[in-house]
C-alpha cells in the first residue's frame, strides 16, 4: 500500500474536546484517534451504567429503609398512644409493657439512623452516576462530530482490510496444497505406526491374559497356604492357650491341697503337742507313785506305750482285713453286673437278626409297595386289574393329583371334571400363587364372553342421544364417540363453539341449544351490522394509540446521525442549576444560564410555564433561536421577584424534540444551617471497662445567624446532659447484658439510665423486690410452709384447717396418713439455712471485687454538657465521654435543636465496652470439702483477652496467710493466652478461726476474696476461694479388740462391729490384708460411708486349725485412715467330718430315682461318735438318708447315701395349712434331734475324758458350751413355731 493512500484529505479534521480540533497527515494517526475516542467513549459508558446501577440499587435500599422506619414509627406510636389510652397511663404500666415500648422506640430511632445514612449513601451514587453520564454524553457529542472522520476511517479500513484478505486468500490456496501433501504423507506413516502398535498391543494383551491367569492360579495357592497356615496357628494358640490355662489349674490346685495338708498338719502337730504335754503331765503326776509303790515308772510307761502300739496296730489289721474283703464283694458284684449287661446285648442283637431275616421275603416287600400306591391314588386304587381283563386299564395320571401334559388345555377326556379341579387346586395352593385371585383369569379375562345388555341400557343411551321423538337404532349405538383433539380442554372448546355460534347467528339466544346445533348444521355465516356499536377490543386499541401518540409527544423522537443514535438530555444547562442564595423580600433578582445543544444534528426546545404556586415570581426571558445545530447556545434571562419569605425549589420545564429536560431551580432566605461533622458518634469496640475515651463532636452552623443549641430526647422533648436540670423519666440509654462480653455482642437493652446516661437496671432491681417479698412471705409462713402438704403449699387442698394432700393423704386435722418425721423437717430446714448462710457469704465474698463495678454518684458511662453556643459561619466542639463499668453494647439516640431553625440533627451515640484484659476463669475457686491436715491443690487459670501482654501477681490475703500458696506467684500472660498459677492449700484447725470474717463455724465454710495485683488494669481482678473443712475420722465402737472362744475348723463365728463417720464426706472403706481365717461382711469387707453415716459390719472368725489364734484385723480408708483391731479365737477340730458339703442332684422326673453318697468320717483316735440325720420337711423334699442313725468308732469311716424320689402329690397345691403345719412339726422334731445329737455326743466326749482322767478323782461340773447352748436355742425356735402353726 502507497504512501499516498495513508495520506487523509486536506479538509478532514478530527475534534478530541474542549474545543480542540486536530488534522492528522496520515491515515493511520487519524485511525489510531477514532479508536481511542471509541474505547474511551465504551468505557465512559460502560462505567456511567455501572454507577446508574449502583445508584438504583441504592435508591431501592433507602426506599426499602424508609418503609422499614415507616413500620418501626407507626409500630412505636401505635403501642404508645395504646398505653396512654390505659386507665393508669404510661407510668402505671408492667415492666414487661414498658420495657417492650423501649424496644420499640429503640428499633425506631436505629431504622431511622440508617435510613438518613442510607440516603446519604443514595445521594452520594447518584452524584457519580451524574458526573459518569455527563462524562459519556461529551464522549458521544465527539463522536457524533467526528462522524465524517470517522466513516472516512472505516473506508478506509474496509479496503485495506479487503486488499489483505485477497492476498490472504492466494497465500491460503499455496498454503493448503502443500498441506494436503504434508498430510498424506503424515497419514502413511501415521498407518504403519498404527499397525506396528495394534501388533504391539495385541502381543500385550496375550501376555497380560496369561498374566492374570497365572496370578489367579498363584493367589488362590498362596490363599489355601495362608489360609491352612492361620488355621494351624490358631489351633496351636488354642492348644497352648489350653495347656497353659491347664496347668495353672494343676498348679492352684496342688497350692490349695499343699495348704489343705499344711494346715492339717499343722493341727495335727498342735494336737500331739497338746497330748504330749497332758502326757508329760500324767508321768510326771504317777512317778512319785510309782517309785513309792516299789515299781520302776521308766518301764511302767514304755510297757504301756508298747500295749498301746500293738492295739493300734493290731486295729489297723483287722481294719485292712474287712477293708480288703469290702473291696473284694465289691469286684465280685462289678463283675456280676458285668455279666449281666453282655447278656442283654446278645440278646438284642439276636431279636434284630431274626427281625431282619423276616423282612427280606418277596411278600413283605409287595405289601410295602402295595400300601404305598393305596396311599397315593384318588380312588385307593393300587393300579392293578385285579379281574385280568387288560392289560393297562387306566394310566397313573387318571387316579393321581398330577399336574401332566393336558393341563392347561382345558379338556382330557382321560380324567373326571372333580381330578381336574383337584390339580388346579393344588397349583393354586403353592406358595407362589398365595396372592391370585381365583376369579381372576389374568391374560385370559379377554376371552371370557360379557353379559349382554340390557334393554334398559339401550333405552337410556337413545334418550341421551337420541333425536326428539327419542327413537335410536343400531347405527347410533354403534357409532363411536366423538374425540376432542388432544391437549384442549372441554371448557375451552364449549368457549370457541360458543364464539362461533355468537359470531354466526348474533340474534340466536347464547344459551339455546337448538339454535347453535340449527346453525352448525345449516354452516351460514352472516355479515356484521355496519351500525353496531364498537368492541371492547377496538376501543382498547384506540387507547392504546392515543397513549403512544401522547408519549411520543411528551418523550420526543429518535435522534440519529451518521448511524449514531442519540441517548440523553438534548440541552444541558450552564450553569447546572439556577439559584438565588439568601433572597430578601421585596428586591429584585437576576440570574442567566445558558443552554447548549449537545445532540447528533439539528434540534429545537420550548420553555414551559412554571407550576401555578410559584408562576408570579419569576420571569423568564429569551430570544427564540429557532432550529439550532449541534453546539449551538442560547442565553435564558430569569427574574426573581420575591413576594414571600419561604425556600422555593422548583424546576424549568424545557420541551425538545428528542423529550423534555429540567433546569433546577432553587431560592433560598436567609437562615440557620447547622450540620454535623458525623451522626453517629463511635467510640469504638475496643473500650475496656475501666477506662475512659473522649470524642468531639463538631456542631457547624453554615447560615449567619448566631445561634444557641441543646441536647434533648426526641421521645420527651426533655433536655439531656450532665447539667441538665430536669431528668426525663424513662430516659433511655441501653446498655447490653452485663454478662456478656463484647465477643457476643451483648443484649441491647434491658437497663434504664438517669441523667448522663448513669445505667440503672430495672428489671434487676424489680427481680430484687420480688425476691424480697417472697422471703418475707417464706418467714412469715414459718419453717414448714414449703413443706409438701403444709397448709400454704400448693400440695394440699381444702384450706388451712385440714383436708387431703395431693396424693390423696389427709392433712391438718384427722389425718388418716402417717405423721411428718419431726427428724426429716428439722433436717430440711438445717439444710435450707446453711445453703442461704452459704450464698449469703459468697455473695459478700464476691462484693469485694464488684465494688470497683459500681457509678459514682450523678456518674454514668457516659457524660456531656446538655447546650452551647454557636457562632455564625463557624463551628463548636461538644465533648462526649464514655466511661464504662459494665460490659456491652451501648447506644443512645439524641437530637439537637437550635434556636432560629426547625432542623433537629439526629445524633446516635454507640460503644462497645469490654470486659478487661485480665480475668480469672473461674470466678469461685471452689475446693469442694478438705480434710484437715490434707494438701489441696488446684490450677489457678489467668486469661488475657487483650492484645498486650500483662504482668500479674498472685498474693495471699490476711485471712489466707499461711494456709495457701501461689506457685509461681508472679508473671505475664501473653495475649490470648491462658497463663496457671498452683494453688496448694493445706487447712489446720485453726484455719477456720483466721478466716473468721469470711466463715460459718456451724458448717466450716469459708468463703474468702483473693485479689490477683495487675498493674496495667484499672479494674482489679478478684476471685473468691471457696472450701468446706472438715475432719476426716471414723469411729470404730469396738477398738480394742473382738474375743471369739472356741470354734470348730468347719464352723465360723461372727460378731458385729459398728462403722461411723465423723467426716462430712462420703469415704470408702476397706478390711485389707486379711488373714484366711477371717472375713467381713458384707461386700467383703468393703463399702462406702456417707457423712456422719453408722454402718454395721459383720466380722467372721472361720479357723482353718485347731491351734490358738492371735490375729490383726487392718481397716483403711480413702482418706489414708488405717484402724487395727486385735482378734483371739481358738480352733477346735469337729467330732465328725463330710467328704462334700454341698451336693448338686441332676434333674429328675416324677417317678425317677437320683441317689448321691458322701463320706462321714470320726476324726477322734479315741472318742466314738454317734450321729442322726433330721431330714426337713421329708413329705416336701422328697429325701430319704440311709443310714439315718449310726455310731462311728475313732478313725472309722461309713458311707451315706442320699436318695431323691419326686412323686407327684395330689393334695400339694390345697394342702396349705397342712404342709405349714407339717413343715413346723418336722422343724420342730429336727432341732430336737439335733439337740439329743449334741447331748449325745457331749456325753461320749465327758466319757472319754473320764477314761483318759482314771485316777484323778471326781471332775468339777462343766459348764455347758456354746453349741449345746445353740442347740437348746434352735429346739425352742422349733417348738415355738410349731406352737404358732397350730
Amino acid at each position: 500500500m502507497s504512501s499516498h493512500d495513508n495520506a487523509m484529505p486536506p479538509s478532514m479534521s478530527i475534534a478530541v474536546g474542549q474545543g480542540r480540533t486536530v488534522r492528522p497527515e496520515k491515515h493511520v494517526k487519524a485511525m489510531q484517534v477514532i479508536k481511542q475516542q471509541r474505547l474511551e467513549l465504551e468505557a465512559k459508558r460502560k462505567v456511567a451504567d455501572e454507577a446508574e446501577a449502583v445508584a438504583y440499587k441504592e435508591e431501592r435500599r433507602a426506599i426499602e429503609l424508609n418503609n422499614l422506619l415507616s413500620d418501626a414509627q407507626s409500630a412505636f406510636y401505635s403501642f404508645q398512644n395504646e398505653l396512654a389510652s390505659r386507665p393508669l397511663g404510661l407510668a402505671g404500666q408492667p415492666p414487661k409493657e414498658v420495657q417492650r415500648l423501649e424496644q420499640l422506640a429503640r428499633n425506631f430511632e436505629f431504622a431511622q439512623a440508617e435510613a438518613a445514612h442510607q440516603q446519604q449513601i443514595a445521594a452520594r451514587e447518584k452524584g457519580f452516576h451524574v458526573h459518569a453520564e455527563r462524562e459519556a454524553q461529551r464522549l458521544e457529542r465527539l463522536a457524533a462530530k467526528n462522524a465524517e472522520a470517522a466513516l472516512f476511517v472505516d473506508q478506509r479500513e474496509h479496503t485495506r482490510n479487503a486488499t489483505r484478505k485477497d492476498w490472504a486468500e492466494t497465500k491460503r490456496g499455496t498454503e493448503v496444497t502443500a498441506a494436503s501433501k504434508v498430510t498424506e504423507r503424515a497419514t502413511r506413516r501415521l498407518d504403519q505406526q498404527e499397525q506396528a502398535t495394534m501388533a504391539a498391543r495385541e502381543l500385550a494383551r496375550n501376555q497380560e491374559s496369561i498374566a492374570r491367569v497365572s496370578n489367579a492360579v498363584a493367589t488362590e495357592r498362596i490363599t489355601s497356604t495362608n489360609r491352612t497356615t492361620h488355621r494351624v496357628q490358631r489351633e496351636m494358640v488354642q492348644e497352648r492357650y489350653k495347656r497353659h490355662e491347664d496347668r495353672v489349674e494343676s498348679v492352684l490346685q496342688l497350692k490349695q491341697n499343699a495348704d489343705q495338708a499344711f494346715m492339717k498338719l499343722k493341727g495335727s502337730n498342735e494336737r500331739n503337742n497338746r497330748a504330749r504335754a497332758a502326757k508329760e503331765a500324767d508321768h510326771a503326776a504317777n512317778f512319785n507313785a510309782l517309785v513309792a509303790q516299789g515299781e520302776n515308772p521308766y518301764k511302767t510307761f514304755r510297757q504301756r506305750e508298747v500295749d498301746a502300739a500293738a492295739r493300734n496296730q493290731e486295729k489297723r489289721m483287722v481294719a485292712d482285713v474287712k477293708r480288703k474283703e469290702q473291696a473284694v464283694a465289691e469286684r465280685i458284684l462289678e463283675n456280676d453286673e458285668y455279666a449281666q449287661v453282655q447278656e442283654e446285648i446278645e440278646r438284642q442283637h439276636r431279636a434284630y437278626e431274626k427281625k431282619f431275616q423276616d423282612s427280606l421275603g418277596r411278600h413283605a416287600s409287595e405289601e410295602r409297595n402295595r400300601q404305598i400306591l393305596i396311599t397315593k391314588t384318588t380312588d385307593k386304587v393300587d393300579l392293578i386289574d385285579t379281574t385280568g381283563r387288560g392289560v393297562r386299564p387306566f394310566e397313573p395320571s387318571q387316579v393321581t393329583t398330577i399336574r401332566d401334559h393336558s393341563f392347561g388345555l382345558g379338556h382330557n377326556p382321560r380324567k373326571s371334571g372333580k381330578l381336574l379341579d383337584d390339580v388346579i387346586d393344588m397349583v393354586r395352593d403353592k406358595p407362589e400363587h398365595a396372592a391370585m385371585d381365583k376369579d381372576d383369569f389374568g391374560e385370559y379375562n379377554r376371552l371370557v364372553p360379557a353379559p349382554p345388555p340390557k334393554l334398559a341400557d339401550l333405552d337410556g343411551t337413545a334418550g341421551e342421544g337420541g333425536d326428539e321423538s327419542g327413537a335410536v337404532g343400531m347405527g347410533s349405538i354403534m357409532q363411536p364417540v366423538p374425540a376432542k383433539p388432544s391437549g384442549v380442554s372441554s371448557a375451552v372448546l364449549e368457549a370457541q363453539l360458543t364464539s362461533a355460534q355468537s359470531d354466526a347467528d348474533p340474534a340466536s339466544a347464547p344459551g339455546s341449544a337448538s339454535s347453535s346445533r340449527a346453525s352448525s348444521a345449516q354452516g351460514k355465516t352472516r355479515s356484521l351490522v355496519p351500525t353496531r356499536p364498537q368492541s371492547k377490543f377496538e376501543m382498547n386499541a384506540r387507547a392504546r394509540v392515543q397513549a403512544a401518540q401522547r408519549t411520543r409527544m411528551m418523550e420526543g423522537q429518535t435522534q440519529v446521525a451518521a448511524g449514531k443514535t442519540f441517548h440523553g438530555s438534548a440541552f444541558v444547562a450552564k450553569p447546572e442549576k439556577v439559584t438565588f442564595k439568601d433572597f430578601d423580600v421585596g428586591k429584585e433578582y437576576h440570574h442567566r444560564f445558558i443552554l447548549t445543544n449537545v445532540s447528533l444534528t439539528f434540534n429545537t426546545f420550548k420553555i414551559l410555564n412554571l407550576p401555578d404556586s410559584v408562576r408570579d415570581f419569576f420571569e423568564i426571558s429569551y430570544e427564540k433561536p429557532g432550529r439550532m445545530s449541534a453546539g449551538m447556545t442560547c442565553a435564558i434571562d430569569v427574574c426573581f421577584r420575591p413576594a414571600v419569605n419561604e425556600d422555593i425549589i422548583t424546576e424549568i420545564p424545557v420541551l425538545c424534540e428528542t423529550g423534555p429536560i429540567m433546569v433546577p431551580l432553587l431560592c433560598t432566605t436567609k437562615k440557620v444551617v447547622p450540620s454535623l461533622d458525623t451522626n453517629d458518634v463511635y467510640f469504638g469496640d475496643h473500650v475496656v471497662i475501666g477506662e475512659e475515651k473522649i470524642i468531639h463532636l463538631h456542631i457547624k452552623n453554615g447560615g449567619a445567624l448566631h445561634t444557641h443549641y441543646e441536647l434533648f430526647d426526641k421521645r420527651t422533648g426533655m433536655v439531656v446532659g450532665s447539667d441538665a436540670q430536669i431528668v426525663p423519666p424513662g430516659f433511655g440509654f441501653g446498655v447490653g447484658d452485663g454478662a456478656a462480653t463484647a465477643e457476643d455482642g451483648g443484649v441491647e437493652g434491658g437497663a434504664e439510665a438517669g441523667a448522663g446516661g448513669e445505667a440503672v437496671d430495672v428489671a434487676a432491681a424489680e427481680g430484687e423486690a420480688v425476691d424480697a417479698a417472697a422471703a418475707a412471705a417464706d418467714a412469715a409462713a414459718g419453717p414448714g410452709a414449703d413443706l409438701p402438704g403444709s397448709p400454704g403449699s400448693p400440695d394440699s387442698v381444702g384450706g388451712p384447717g385440714g383436708g387431703f394432700s395431693a396424693d390423696g393423704d389427709s392433712v391438718g386435722g384427722g389425718s388418716r396418713g402417717p405423721p411428718r418425721s419431726a427428724e426429716l423437717i428439722a433436717n430440711m430446714e438445717a439444710k435450707a439455712k446453711a445453703d442461704a448462710d452459704e450464698a449469703e457469704l459468697i455473695e459478700m465474698a464476691q462484693e469485694v471485687g464488684a465494688a470497683a463495678l459500681h457509678y459514682a454518684e450523678g456518674r454514668g458511662p457516659l457524660q456531656y454538657k446538655s447546650s452551647g453556643e454557636v457562632a455564625p459561619f463557624s463551628e463548636t466542639l461538644h465533648e462526649i465521654k464514655f466511661a464504662p463499668l459494665q460490659t456491652g453494647r451501648y447506644f443512645q439516640n439524641l437530637a439537637i435543636r437550635m434556636t432560629g431553625t426547625d432542623t433537629v440533627l439526629d445524633v446516635a451515640i454507640r460503644g462497645v465496652a469490654i470486659d478487661v484484659p485480665i480475668y480469672v476463669k473461674e470466678e469461685v475457686m471452689d475446693l469442694k470439702t478438705c480434710v484437715i491436715g490434707k494438701l489441696y491443690r488446684k490450677k489457678l487459670v489467668l486469661c488475657n483477652r487483650g492484645k498486650l501482654a500483662f504482668k500479674v501477681q498472685a498474693k495471699a490475703p490476711p485471712e489466707l496467710e499461711g494456709y495457701v500458696e501461689f506457685n509461681p506467684d508472679m508473671g505475664f500472660v501473653q495475649s490470648g493466652e491462658e497463663f496457671e498459677v498452683g494453688v496448694k492449700f493445706r487447712p489446720t484447725p485453726d484455719a477456720l478461726a483466721q478466716c473468721a470474717p469470711y466463715a460459718i463455724p456451724e458448717t466450716g465454710v469459708i468463703a474468702v476474696p483473693v485479689r490477683v495485683y495487675v498493674p496495667q488494669q484499672v479494674i482489679p481482678v478478684y476471685f473468691t476461694l471457696r472450701a468446706q473443712l472438715t475432719s476426716g475420722e471414723v469411729e470404730l465402737d469396738k477398738a480394742d479388740g473382738l474375743e471369739f472362744g472356741s470354734c470348730l475348723v468347719t464352723e465360723s463365728v461372727a460378731q458385729k462391729l459398728t462403722l461411723t463417720n465423723l467426716s462430712a464426706l462420703p469415704q470408702k472403706f476397706g478390711f485389707v490384708e486379711l488373714a484366711p481365717e477371717l472375713e467381713v461382711q458384707p461386700s467383703d469387707g468393703f463399702g462406702v460411708l456417707l457423712p456422719h453415716q453408722s454402718k454395721v459390719v459383720d466380722v467372721m472368725f472361720k479357723p482353718r486349725s485347731s491351734i490358738a489364734y492371735h490375729l490383726n484385723l487392718t481397716m483403711k480408708t480413702t482418706m489414708g485412715g488405717v484402724y487395727r483391731i486385735p482378734i483371739v479365737g481358738q480352733g477346735l477340730e469337729p467330732p465328725l467330718i463330710m467328704s462334700e458339703s454341698v451336693m448338686d442332684l441332676v434333674p429328675a422326673a416324677v417317678g425317677d430315682r437320683v441317689t448321691a453318697s458322701i463320706l462321714l468320717t470320726n476324726p477322734s483316735k479315741s472318742t466314738t461318735q454317734s450321729f442322726e440325720w433330721a431330714v426337713p420337711y421329708p413329705k416336701l423334699s422328697q429325701l430319704s438318708v440311709a443310714p439315718r442313725v449310726a455310731t462311728l468308732k475313732p478313725g472309722a469311716s461309713t458311707r451315706v447315701e442320699f436318695e431323691f424320689l419326686p412323686q407327684a402329690d395330689p393334695n400339694m397345691a390345697g394342702g396349705d395349712e397342712e404342709s405349714v403345719g407339717g413343715a413346723a412339726e418336722a422343724s420342730a422334731a429336727e432341732a430336737e434331734a439335733a439337740a439329743k445329737a449334741a447331748a449325745e455326743a457331749k456325753a461320749a466326749e465327758e466319757e472319754a475324758k473320764k477314761g483318759k482322767g482314771k485316777g484323778k478323782g471326781k471332775g468339777k461340773a462343766k459348764k455347758p458350751s456354746k453349741a449345746d447352748e445353740e442347740a437348746a436355742a434352735a429346739a425352742a425356735a422349733a417348738k415355738a413355731e410349731a406352737a404358732q402353726a397350730e
